[in-house]
């Protein structure tokens, strides 16, 4: 299902993107400046748990006035969603839009909600959204060769092995 939430607010944006099952509380909901703070405390329940793979995404974000730049300064070319469960933030998935009809596609949940399946849910909602929408025919993510979560998370939600390249492999997966 495919909502549109409507904010009240003066906060961007003034309405977003929902996309979620009827009777499951896992859910996509675009960013907004809202979504800032709870954002910041994901971030900071955890910040080497970014490390590993050489994110610097923690190194982006060390305050509300950086996230709040972080959300407001979402290129066009971007959409990015934040992976809640029962009105917690779980973690963040988005998509990167790439020439012809393919995105690149990205996933993290903060340390405490990792193995529970929220990225999995996540990309699962996210692929049907973008291939139901008729925009996209493939949606990629590239991820490091050790970083053994997140390529079953990619396994999980249909993802297969394209190539690899030095230390990362690209996952694809293709509108069926």
């Amino acid at each position: 299902m495919i909502t549109r939430e409507r904010s009240d607010s003066d906060y961007w944006p003034a309405s977003r993107l929902v996309i979620s099952q009827p009777d499951e509380s896992v859910l996509l909901q675009q960013l907004g400046i809202v979504d800032a703070k709870p954002l910041l405390d994901l971030v900071e329940a955890d910040r080497d748990h970014f490390v590993p793979y050489g994110s610097d995404f923690a190194d982006t974000v060390r305050d509300v006035k950086d996230a709040v730049t972080g959300i407001a300064l979402t290129r066009p070319d971007r959409m990015r969603f934040g992976i809640w469960d029962d009105g917690e933030l779980r973690g963040e998935t988005g998509l990167m839009y790439r020439a012809g009809a393919t995105a690149e596609t990205y996933w993290w949940v903060g340390a405490e909600h990792t193995r529970k399946g929220y990225a999995t849910r996540a990309q699962q909602l996210l692929g049907a959204w973008s291939f139901k929408a008729g925009r996209l025919t493939s949606l990629y993510a590239t991820i490091h060769e050790d970083n053994m979560h997140s390529r079953g998370v990619a396994e999980n939600a249909g993802f297969i092995p394209d190539e690899q390249q030095e230390d990362v492999i690209r996952y694809v997966k293709l509108k069926q």
